[in-house]
């Protein structure tokens, strides 16, 4: 799914169920923002993450709240990924609410376009849940 397919099903599902939708998101992250984010993570994040920040940015969408390239966002990346093992190589995009987290793992300096699960409890090796990020805000987050 590209961008334009996604904000058309999000256009859609703001129809349809426009009362998952009152929480505002934030503004868009500039690409600078973006680009510093990956800076500081030293990874190269996915494209289809990185288009979703740069036109909705972080925050609410539906049933998830999507980390923030904003620094001075409460859901900037960096500071919802703290708790997360140096060690694991996961970067976190949005989490679950009871200690599981949702995001992409690290190979060198480039994230993976696919999703995956893991909560701190479990000491599992993350888990494949959807093959890109759009994919994934779409199954769990629009109606």
């Amino acid at each position: 799914m590209d961008i334009d397919e996604f904000d058309r099903r999000l256009t859609a599902s703001k129809v349809s169920k426009p009362k998952w939708f009152e929480l505002e998101g934030e503004s868009p992250c500039s690409d600078a923002e973006v680009s510093a984010l990956e800076e500081r993570l030293g990874v190269a994040l996915p494209g289809e993450y990185k288009a979703y920040l740069a036109r909705y940015g972080g925050g609410y969408i539906g049933h998830i709240n999507v980390f923030s390239a904003h620094i001075a966002s409460d859901w900037y990346l960096p500071k919802c990924n703290r708790l997360i093992p140096a060690e694991l190589k996961f970067v976190a995009v949005t989490d679950d609410e009871t200690g599981g987290y949702y995001g992409f793992r690290v190979d060198g300096e480039t994230c993976s376009e696919a999703i995956f699960y893991w909560h701190f409890e479990d000491g599992d090796a993350p888990v494949r849940e959807a093959d890109s990020f759009l994919e994934f805000v779409g199954a769990r987050g629009l109606p």
